[in-house]
This record gives C-alpha cells, structure tokens and sequence, in this order.
C-alpha cells in the first residue's frame, strides 16, 4: 500500500487548518462533532448537555467568523496614482502636434520671402556697380610718337 498521496492530503489539511482562526475552529468543531456522536449513547444528562453547548457555541462562532468575512469594508487612501493614457490615434495622443503642419507651411513662406528679398538685393547691387562710363572711340595710331 502507497499511503504518500493519503499522508500528503492529511498534512495539506492539516496546515490549512492551523494557519489561521477560522481553519483552527474548524478543526475544533470537527473533534467537538466526533465527540458529541460518541455521547449520542450516552446516559449521563450533563455530559450531553455540555457537549451540545460547546458544539453549538463552536457552529456559531465560525458562523460570526464566515460572516465578517463577507463584509466589505471600504478604505480611503491619500495617494496619486499615475496612469498611462492610450494614445486616441495609432501615433500620437496630444492634440498639440496639429500645429507642425502650420508652423511648416509658415516657415516655408518666410524662407520663400528671405530668398527674394537676397535675390533683389543681388540684382540691385550688381547694377550698381556696372561701369557707366561712356565708351570713347581710340585707335591707337592716336597716341604721340
């Protein structure tokens, strides 16, 4: 006979029991139950009676242990809490970005001005420095001997 798995369930229950107030009632009411079916024969009326009180205060005690167990209780806690928001689009979630374009389509007319303004500026500067002085016919069988 292989008693491992038996033994291993007993030792489990055992455990449970023993951790906490309820499991240790429990355990309680179970030998407090065997103990009142033995006394089920029995002719003594004092030992019965004292045996259905213990059984019966036991059976109200995990009663009032199970209820309060089932109570919720509610607790305020003062603290921020950070939480990820999900983006709305699958790129960005801040409204903000729709301005790029517009800063874009700005900057490209302000660029656009800035290199008419330089190519005037060339073309004026270069017809101000073209020689305006009138051509004089010479020949060169002109000059003195």
């Amino acid at each position: 006979m292989d008693y491992s798995r038996l033994q291993n369930a007993i030792d489990s229950a055992k455990k449970l029991t023993e951790n906490d107030k309820l499991g240790q009632k429990v355990t309680a009411l179970i030998e407090s139950l065997k103990d009142c079916i033995d006394k089920l024969s029995s002719n003594n009326q004092a030992e019965v009676d004292a045996a259905a009180a213990e059984l019966e205060a036991l059976v109200a005690d995990i009663q009032k242990l199970l209820s309060e167990m089932g109570e919720t209780t509610i607790v305020e806690v003062e603290k921020l809490v950070e939480v990820e928001v999900e983006p709305k689009d699958p790129f960005c979630n801040i409204s903000s970005h729709k301005i790029w374009p517009i800063l874009f389509f700005i900057s490209l007319a302000v660029n656009a001005a800035l290199v008419v303004l330089i190519v005037v500026f060339m073309v004026r500067r270069k017809r101000a420095h073209q020689d305006s002085t009138p051509l004089v016919d010479y020949d060169i069988g002109d000059d003195e001997p």
